[in-house]
């Protein structure tokens, strides 16, 4: 357990997932999300609450880090123009190109609605920003000072108002790594393995223009259901959920949080699906 700290009159928040020390007694105390200290218990204030920019005091959370397991940093190539991962069993073939091998509806009427090219943009910048968006978090969540010159306005302004739901993340195991499955034959790069919640979580970041209907999202869900899965295979470690967190533009932010028995057999059925009518 540690303890907090403060430094240059910045107040430190250790996020734990077996909760805090007691300002006055220096014991642990249960809390599920991070507490900003400072002043008797009564006056004690939310980080939310403290997120506010018209408010003078600073603070930095500290999230928690697990002992990493051991997993292999893997190479990829692109073959036949889908991305594959070298694996100690093969080249497999990423779960975004499985996902993506199979046409969605919603998305051809949207190209042609507004035209190839403009789609092409579209897509392009969308790509651009949540790259940008995706190390936000990541440098966030592994506790790094932000450059903020290395980042436009409004991507900055769409990660301060994303922070609150990553005070809900604590006792991380990974951030952006790789993991396969020699059963799926398929591997891919999960953003985030922690606690979210209080519960152990595969944990998925996305941006979007608008919010998102549940229905449309179901590869989202599958995605991170592979991601649960091959951590499994690999670590024997159970992941029992799975969490979409989405960054929204024109609308609030979303939380989806599903449990991962629920996509196991869809997914396995669309992997299978995948090999027999696109692999080659």
């Amino acid at each position: 357990m540690k303890k907090r700290e403060f430094v240059n009159e910045d107040i430190v928040i250790f996020c734990n997932a077996g909760g805090r020390l007691d300002q006055y007694t220096k014991n642990p105390i249960e809390c599920g999300n991070p507490i900003l200290f400072g002043g008797p218990p009564e006056q004690d204030e939310s980080i939310e609450e403290n997120l506010d920019h018209k408010k003078p005091r600073n603070f930095k959370v500290i999230f928690n880090h697990c002992p990493p397991v051991e997993l292999l940093e893997l190479s990829t190539e692109s073959i036949h123009g889908k991305r594959h991962y070298v694996t100690p069993g093969g080249k497999y073939p990423s779960i975004t190109s499985v996902l993506g091998a199979f046409p969605n509806p919603a998305l051809v009427e949207w190209r042609k609605r507004v035209g190839e090219a403009e789609a092409d943009r579209i897509s392009a910048f969308a790509s651009s920003r949540g790259t940008k968006f995706h190390s936000l978090c990541e440098q966030y969540l592994l506790n790094e000072e932000i450059d903020k010159k290395k980042f436009m306005p409004d991507i900055l302004s769409s990660f301060y108002e994303f922070k609150s739901i990553l005070h809900r993340i604590n006792d991380i195991h990974r951030l952006e790594v790789p993991l396969y499955s020699n059963k799926l034959k398929v591997a891919g790069r999960v953003d985030a393995i922690g606690n979210f919640d209080g519960e152990l979580s595969i944990i998925d970041f996305k941006t979007s223009k608008k919010e998102k209907r549940e229905e449309w999202i179901e590869s989202y869900f599958l995605q991170t259901t592979f991601y649960s899965m091959a951590y499994f295979e690999l670590t024997g470690i159970i992941v029992k959920n799975i969490v979409i967190l989405i960054s929204v533009d024109d609308g609030d932010n979303q939380v989806f949080i599903k449990p991962v028995k629920d996509y196991v057999k869809p997914l396995i059925s669309k992997i299978n699906e995948y090999y027999r009518l696109y692999h080659v």
